[in-house]
């Protein structure tokens, strides 16, 4: 192949390939080396270019970095929150313990300014709070209502949401900001049906819980709330 040839295809290649060039900062370097001086100003100037290519690499870069940095600091912080949470209930050596748990300290640990636990038959062991405690006894079907349908709980799905119409009933009033994002965790406490309960996890924050966010460790939680309910509810 003839040096004419070569060239030809070397730059049919660039033509088809220009990131070869733009994104090789020693190869514009040198192109920026060879052209200084021997353009006039109406020329595009090769330095700029590979200045810029070079400059919007890092901008991407950097925010890269700082998008997963962020991220990993949030999923670790999360993770750290739910086990201090798990341990803390583990330790509640009888259900009064574990209701005074979730209110204070767990609440504050959660992050979350609402713990309710809706239940439809109360077992006699988990009778309702009357002074706005974390367990709530309610009518046969508000459990289904409440999580958005049969299906959720039948599957043990968690719902992130905003707080619908119906939530002004369900969360006390007296003293409490209001509720503006949950986390809905369903709970089979080992009765007939599949699910009769459900756990919620209340903000005044609306983008605290949101449809699209992760809910890995929100199931762990939701699991070890389960087994240690179905101690006393047996």
């Amino acid at each position: 192949m003839s040096e004419q040839e070569d060239l030809a295809a070397i730059r049919a290649l660039i033509r088809q390939r220009p990131d070869i060039v733009l994104h090789d900062i020693d190869l514009m370097r040198d192109l920026a080396a060879h052209t200084e001086g021997h353009f006039g100003d109406n020329v595009v100037d090769f330095r700029d270019a590979a200045l810029h290519v070079v400059s919007r690499r890092r901008d991407i870069l950097e925010q890269s970095n700082r998008t997963i940095t962020q991220k990993s600091q949030q999923n670790l912080a999360s993770a750290k929150r739910i086990q201090k949470a798990t341990l803390t209930l583990i330790q509640a050596p009888h259900i009064d313990a574990f209701s005074t748990a979730l209110k204070d300290p767990v609440q504050s640990i959660l992050e979350v300014d609402r713990i309710l636990i809706l239940v439809e038959s109360p077992f006699p062991s988990l009778k309702p709070n009357p002074h706005f405690g974390p367990v709530k006894s309610c009518h046969q079907g508000l459990v289904a209502e409440y999580a958005g349908g049969e299906n959720n709980l039948k599957t043990n799905r968690i719902v992130l949401r905003s707080c619908p119409q119906i939530a002004a009933n369900i969360y006390p009033r007296v003293s409490d900001p209001e509720i503006r994002s949950e986390a809905l965790l369903p709970l089979n406490l080992g009765t007939r049906r599949h699910n009769d309960s459900l756990m919620l996890l209340g903000s005044q924050d609306p983008h605290a819980f949101q449809p699209g966010m992760g809910t890995d460790l929100l199931a762990f939680f939701q699991q070890v709330v389960e087994s240690l309910l179905r101690r006393w509810s047996v």
